[in-house]
């Protein structure tokens, strides 16, 4: 009796006391040596999160942990196994006592008297799951240890359903036309009770604006075990245009049987990169170019690209321009005015050069600088008389089309005089008085270099309707 006695104190010195389990515990069997050793409590308590809510059939992302204490603090030296008490699923070990995944798992204390599950799966139902602590043996301190347990693990597993698809970030962006955003579309994907889902499809598809994702205008993505999945290398349309929908790109991002949402971004133009020119100038010398110098600043897509500085300079023939410098406007339109040099028959030349952000031609633009060129004619003139019987006829309207177009009204002297016309045919009109009545109204004339033919415009008023033609007195007016 006395070695069996013996052989009993040395598994409670060894063991410890499990004094909540009387089925196996020698406390409760022979209570005389737990009160000859002075059994030392144990305390546990739960350190992981709980509850939590997870996915049925798949681990919890905080698997069971407990600190184990004593009443003075210190942390014993103990062998802890956890099992589960509902729900189902598995238990993984960080131990391989005992075994390593199935029902239960077994841990030692670490330094900080902390014992954990290496992973726990929850069961294959949606409802409650719950681990708890159902062995703990001590061999430090050496005596018996009376544990008192607190506290369970509990989780609740939801089915991996899909309930909810929500916009992350990406979402109403600015970016260069024909080039990916700076933050690629990501969306979030939920079950019940916001849990994030893994491996769910979510489809990204371009709407509107052209442009591609990943290279095409479809991509599939799979959710990560954060429940996000992205929309990788978002490149947008390539143009930006002018009217209210112009420039706008938009992604949808879909899930099954959930409404899908919508990303934007706008396109604006890109870095200039061609300068073209608009018009071809033509005038007299030491006139203003008609119509007036204009280029067109383009970046890689073909698009305007306002605001950019375009310097104009005479290199050739004398003349001017003004201003010298212009901004592209939103039709990344720039323009001047220039007047030609005074000699006719001499070559003038411009220059429009696009500048970069130090004021210096920008080597990147294709076409830079443009040159516009223009040999100024020798030109002539036309002179206008307009009278009524002799007397000269003031403030009568005059137009002037052909080569050039010319409008004026008549002096006092009922003159006036277009200069600088470009050689050519011209059809000379005016406009009547109230009142008054002219043979005719509009003329042909052509203008040689050098030359001033004159038109005269000869009528007749209502005072004069009762004169006899034949003895009307005849003009002696001409042009002058």
């Amino acid at each position: 009796m006395r070695f069996v006695k013996a052989a009993i104190l040395i598994l409670i010195l060894v063991g410890g006391c499990q004094c909540d389990d009387e089925s196996t515990d020698p406390c409760t069997q022979f209570p005389e040596f737990c009160q000859l050793v002075n059994p030392v409590q144990v305390f546990v308590d739960v350190t992981s999160t709980t509850p939590q809510t997870g996915l049925i059939a798949r681990p919890v992302g905080s698997p069971p942990a407990a600190r184990l204490s004593t009443a003075s603090g210190v942390a014993p030296d103990c062998y802890v196994t956890f099992e589960i008490a509902q729900g189902g699923g598995q238990l993984t070990s960080v131990s391989t006592i005992g075994g390593v995944t199935g029902q239960s798992a077994f841990s030692f204390t670490d330094a900080n008297g902390i014992a954990r599950v290496g992973a726990w799966q929850l069961g294959p139902s949606a409802g409650l799951n719950q681990v708890r602590v159902s062995y703990v043996s001590c061999t430090s301190p050496l005596v018996p240890s009376i544990v008192i347990r607190t506290g369970t693990f509990d989780a609740m597993g939801v089915d991996p359903v899909p309930a909810s698809l929500i916009k992350v970030e990406g979402d109403q962006q600015t970016g260069t036309a024909g080039e990916i955003v700076a933050v690629a579309p990501k969306v979030l994907v939920s079950g019940q009770q916001n849990v994030p889902l893994l491996n769910v499809q979510v489809t990204f598809r371009v709407l509107t604006g052209g442009g591609s994702v990943n290279g095409a205008p479809i991509h599939v993505a799979m959710t990560d075990a954060t429940g996000h999945a992205i929309a990788p290398s978002w490149m947008l349309g390539p143009l930006v245009g002018t009217g209210p929908t112009a420039g706008i790109n938009e992604l949808e991002a879909a899930v099954t049987n959930l409404a899908p949402v919508v990303f934007t971004a706008t396109s604006v133009a890109g870095a200039p990169l061609q300068v073209s020119a608009l018009t071809a100038p033509a005038g007299a010398a030491g006139a203003l170019s008609e119509p007036e110098p204009y280029v067109t600043v383009t970046d890689g897509n073909g698009n305007p690209v306002p605001n950019t500085t375009v310097a104009f300079q005479v290199v050739a023939g004398g003349g001017s321009v003004n201003p010298m410098t212009s901004q592209t406007d939103a039709m990344g339109r720039a323009r001047t005015a220039w007047t030609f040099g005074p000699q006719a028959g001499v070559l003038n030349r411009l220059t429009a050069t696009v500048l970069d952000s130090n004021q210096q031609p920008d080597a990147n633009v294709q076409g830079n600088p443009v040159t516009f060129e223009h040999t100024p004619a020798a030109t002539g003139s036309i002179r206008v008389y307009v009278d009524i019987y002799g007397v000269p006829q003031a403030n009568v309207a005059v137009s002037l089309t052909g080569p050039e177009t010319r409008n004026g009204a008549t002096d006092s002297a009922g003159v006036i005089t277009f200069a600088n016309l470009m050689p050519g045919v011209y059809t000379v009109t005016i406009v009547p008085p109230p009142g008054t009545f002219f043979n005719s109204t509009s003329q042909q004339v052509t203008v040689t270099a050098g030359a001033t033919p004159g038109v005269v415009f000869e009528g007749f008023g209502d005072g004069w309707l009762d004169v006899d033609p034949a003895t009307a007195p005849v003009s002696v007016h001409s042009p002058r």
